[in-house]
């Protein structure tokens, strides 16, 4: 719809879109918490990129957004066991962060996904899987383990991935 870009959900056996976000600012990135009651998304509507939480049925005056981070937060995913929100902070930041569930203070889980891979990486339920690329291009999978905070290469890709299409899972 014109305006400023929101999220909606559709049933999985199809019919109507129903709209879950509202607001000034635009609402993108979606991703659904492990549960399914929860999307998470990154909102500007208060002048910069945060991690936002939203029933997933919609925000309304009874059960609006909440925000999770405070200094910066773009493409949020859940972790499996539900107590931790892993996020980049933008396409122009490095490293991966997480924040428990219910918001508070921030930490850094690596420094290795590099500026621009914002949407590049996925959780799994021992480790953060991103990719990586050199000065040459040259681009590779790594596991970061969230036992032993080590990284490792997981495979070597055949070229660089698209920039603007990001998503890793």
């Amino acid at each position: 719809p014109p305006g400023h870009a929101d999220i909606f959900v559709i049933p999985a056996k199809g019919g109507d879109p129903h709209k879950v976000t509202s607001g000034m600012g635009d609402n993108v990135v979606p991703s659904w918490s492990a549960d399914g009651k929860l999307i998470y998304f990154s909102s500007n509507r208060r002048g910069n990129w945060q991690i936002w939480k939203v029933p997933a049925e919609g925000e309304s005056p009874s059960h609006p957004a909440v925000q999770i981070t405070t200094h910066g937060g773009f493409s949020a995913a859940e972790s499996l066991d539900g107590k931790w929100i892993y996020y980049a902070k933008g396409r122009e930041v490095p490293g991966l962060w997480k924040v428990p569930i219910t918001g508070g203070e921030e930490s850094e889980v690596t420094p290795e996904l590099q500026t621009g891979f914002a949407g590049y990486w996925t959780v799994g339920s021992n480790a953060i899987y991103f990719i990586s690329c050199d000065s040459r291009n040259q681009c590779v999978i790594k596991s970061h383990s969230l036992l032993n905070h080590q990284s490792s290469v997981v495979a070597r890709l055949p070229k660089e991935p698209p920039f603007l299409d990001s998503g890793l899972s």
